[in-house]
């Protein structure tokens, strides 16, 4: 296991400051009787995790990156794979004073939607605390990089935990963008009746769980229409389930201002300077 010491820098208000990598075998830890003493952002790489607050069952995968507020209540499984061990990255912070708009609620814990920049900046960490300690800036400044891409994606309130609640229903929409989920399932895999699933669905995200899988499918769309390849209108329509090349043209003009075709036409004038 490697650890970054305790790097404190009350003056910039970061009080407590550690970093760890974790690699054992199976283990659990257990807060479920004092809480979290502080904050946490952990990166799965490999094994699998399972999170366990408010009488939700939260699983990890390598790849996932998640977000642990101080106080919170819970305990954790981690769990070898395919005869590895399991292993993460832990970054441990608490505030002197918590700053605007981080004031964590207990109790919340929530698997990361945005996760690209989250491993190479906590590479980036690792690599700076085996450093000489007599300059800990570059380590603050990559730790506040990771803050910077974590807290935007952090609600507190209710809305946490209704996202915690249905977040196994937007991983499966995140996942199947190329046919439209049965609610009924969603609700099942997050164990809540079909009337609770669409209150939390829409406390979590602000939408339908339709509204919400057609964004998604609508975004996807964009970056491949926009790609140098010409992929047509009616493969982009089967490509992700939309019921024909019609209803899909229909559906993108009300989210985007324009058709397809116009759309990819203003973006390429635009991009040659027309």
């Amino acid at each position: 296991m490697f650890s970054g010491e305790n790097m404190e820098y009350n003056d910039m208000n970061v009080s407590r400051l550690n970093f760890y990598l974790f690699t054992s075998d199976k283990y659990v830890r257990n807060y479920t009787k004092q809480g979290k003493d502080c904050h946490a952002i952990g990166f799965l790489l490999s094994g699998e995790g399972k999170l366990h607050v408010n009488e939700q069952n939260i699983a990890l995968k390598p790849g996932d990156a998640f977000f642990i507020a101080k106080g919170t209540r819970y305990y954790s499984e981690w769990i070898p794979k395919d005869g590895r061990t399991h292993s993460f990255y832990a970054l441990h912070f608490d505030f002197a004073i918590a700053p605007n708009g981080m004031a964590f609620d207990d109790g919340l814990i929530k698997v990361l939607a945005d996760q690209s920049l989250i491993l190479p900046l906590m590479r980036s960490l690792e690599a700076e605390l085996q450093k000489p300690a007599e300059n800990k800036l570059k380590a603050l400044s990559i730790f506040l990089g990771i803050l910077s891409v974590v807290a935007p994606q952090i609600e507190t309130g209710k809305n946490s935990r209704c996202y915690n609640s249905v977040f196994p229903a937007i991983e499966y929409i995140t996942a199947h963008l190329d046919w439209s989920a049965d609610s009924d399932y969603l609700a099942k895999i997050c164990h809540l009746s079909r009337a609770r699933f669409f209150v939390a669905f829409k406390s979590a995200t602000g939408t339908t769980p339709l509204r919400y899988s057609t964004d998604l499918k609508l975004k996807a769309a964009e970056k491949i229409l926009l790609s140098p390849s010409y992929v047509s209108v009616e493969r982009l329509a089967e490509q992700f389930g939309f019921m024909s090349s019609v209803y899909f043209i229909k559906q993108f003009k009300n989210k985007y201002g324009a058709t397809p075709f116009q759309y990819k036409k203003a973006h390429r004038d635009q991009t040659e300077g027309l």
